[in-house]
């Protein structure tokens, strides 16, 4: 019974190391993409011009914010909402996976068996970073949240290594993970296969590399074991890509796609030349060790680093020199389908993004998405008050019906994952931002309301054979282009950066909306008065006019509220 119990508290501690591994990760990744904020968006625009530039904006990224997964979901929303393009995401897919083996340089050479005690440092920059924790401003918190992670992710490598049973070549354990090292190739398999299962669960490569590293370290593992598992983990780390592109547009799939062939296609060639690439590696931990004069066990965590490195740099290199062929078959897996929209979730609830900031950014593209629904469906009521034809008014009416419903589960479905956003980790601008958010969509349905109000006053003008003088139309159809010029720019406004609205055209537009509104309704009481329509279709005449004033302050509001967040 003891020995059980034994059992299960070391297998639990060890767990609670990895926990707390993959804790420090999240909190160092999160940290830093708070205070990059959205200006990761801004800065990868500026800086991926070509391939080359993607690759390097790619590396530079990932190694800064020490998650290729987040890299690449960010990545697939930004291709989602047409900020980049399919060719320029590849330089970044190319960059992500050289960027991602920065946390294996770092753990090998100062986390594991290293002679430099890392955490004599570590633990000096936590209990500085104290003040900044309780500092007033954000900046200064992100800044210690960071390095607080940091310090995290150490102490889990740590404990998991202190931890881990000494090898007894006689347990079953060991005697298990070595029962296939007699057929090389099935073993190998066997290892990569378990490196993708394993990356898989935990959602990031760097995590599981470093784990690969200790386990290599301490002996349970052989090196061409540790190298195979690595392979592994570079094809595991694209299934969180590829989940968050399962409700994104055909562009970002073949993204989460390309991801896919890149680490494939270099499992492949790696498996090909596994024993010239494991003498090599062998080759270099030997001469290192000559030169160094440390242990091998202290030298094999350098060793799988060289490995990851290499691989994806290689690997880079030979689909840049192929780059062309690599597109060419990423559309060909994938081809352009049709552009028919519809009302589904574009760029965020893909349940796989956990850094709040960067979902900010991700709603905002949604609710710009969601404002030109609100102007194609403006657009179709001049139409429907112009139509003539019976049956092509009543298909009319439908399509109206469809957006209205599409507009509605729009505005809930994106509250509902705002509200979920406000229980987690938001910093004071992004929760802002959130805010205003909410109250845009509001607005944004409540102009899809007035249009749908608008459809069924023209319908019960129709159905009454009410009929508008040449002069009520004319007016009319100014009140609709000032709105329809209202709309576009609040669009504008959507599709711009916090902070960049600009209110006085807006002002002017609102003033215009408001002096043609007086006017008409002069028009209205004067036209009854003299008898020159019937009252009900003045009266008809008059809600049109409201609606459609109410509409031009549902706008102003939206670009009011844009104007006041930063």
């Amino acid at each position: 019974m003891a020995v059980i119990f034994n059992a299960v508290i070391q297998i639990l501690t060890l767990i609670g190391a990895i926990g707390l591994f993959l804790y420090g990760m999240k909190v160092m990744s999160e940290s830093l993409q708070k205070m990059a904020g959205t200006n990761i968006r801004n800065w990868l625009n500026r800086n991926i011009s070509s391939p080359r530039k993607g690759i390097l904006a790619g590396t530079l990224l990932t190694a800064t914010v020490q998650s290729s997964s987040a890299v690449t979901v960010m990545l697939i929303s930004f291709v989602n909402a047409g900020l980049i393009s399919f060719n320029t995401s590849l330089g970044i897919v190319f960059g992500a996976n050289i960027g991602t083996t920065v946390t294996a340089w770092i753990i090998s050479l100062a986390g594991i068996n290293s002679g430099f005690d890392f955490y004599m440092i570590i633990l000096p920059l936590t209990g500085l970073s104290i003040p900044w924790l309780l500092s007033s401003k954000n900046l200064n918190r992100f800044r210690a949240e960071f390095i607080i992670g940091f310090a995290i992710l150490f102490i889990g490598i740590f404990l998991f290594k202190q931890h881990i049973p000494q090898i007894d070549e006689t347990s079953g354990i060991f005697q298990g993970l070595h029962a296939l090292s007699k057929y090389r190739i099935i073993n190998t398999i066997v290892f990569i296969f378990a490196g993708i299962a394993i990356t898989t669960i935990f959602q990031s490569s760097s995590a599981t590399t470093a784990l690969t590293m200790v386990l290599a370290a301490q002996g349970w593992l052989s090196l061409d074991d540790a190298l195979a598992m690595v392979i592994g983990e570079n094809i595991g780390t694209t299934i969180t890509a590829i989940i968050a592109s399962l409700i994104a547009n055909r562009t970002a799939k073949r993204t989460a796609l390309a991801h896919l062939f890149f680490n494939v296609f270099g499992a492949l060639w790696a498996f090909i030349l596994f024993d010239f690439y494991y003498l090599a590696i062998e080759e270099s931990i030997t001469l290192i060790q000559s030169f160094s004069g440390k242990s091998a066990e202290t030298i094999i965590p350098v060793g799988i680093a060289i490995f990851h490195t290499s691989f994806n740099v290689i690997n880079t290199l030979l689909l840049m020199l192929f780059f062309n062929y690599f597109k060419d078959f990423c559309y060909k897996v994938l081809p352009n389908g049709s552009s028919k929209e519809d009302f589904e979730l574009k760029f965020i609830d893909t349940g796989m993004i956990s850094v709040s900031e960067i979902s900010v950014v991700q709603v905002k593209m949604e609710v710009s998405q969601m404002g030109l629904h609100t102007l194609r469906f403006f657009r179709m009521i001049p139409d429907l008050l112009n139509e003539k034809n019976e049956k092509k008014f009543r298909k009319k009416i439908q399509e109206i019906n469809k957006l209205e419903n599409g507009i509605d589960n729009l505005n809930i479905t994106i509250a509902n994952f705002i509200t979920k956003m406000f229980q987690s980790n938001l910093s004071e601008k992004g929760s802002h931002r959130l805010r205003t958010l909410l109250k845009i969509i509001d607005n944004l349905e409540n102009i899809a309301d007035m249009c749908f109000q608008m459809s069924l006053t023209i319908l019960r003008k129709n159905e009454s054979a009410a009929w508008f003088t040449p002069e009520l139309r004319r007016s009319l159809d100014q009140l609709m282009n000032l709105i329809e010029k209202a709309l576009v720019m609040m669009n504008e406004n959507l599709n711009a950066n916090f902070g960049q609205t600009k209110l006085d055209q807006i002002k002017s537009t609102e003033q215009d909306i408001n002096t043609l509104r007086n006017d008409l309704k002069k028009i209205y009481i004067d036209g009854l008065k003299q008898n020159e329509y019937p009252y009900q279709t003045g009266i008809i005449y008059n809600e049109l006019v409201g609606l459609l004033e109410k509409a031009g302050d549902y706008i102003y509001n939206i670009n009011f509220a844009l104007y006041s967040v930063k």
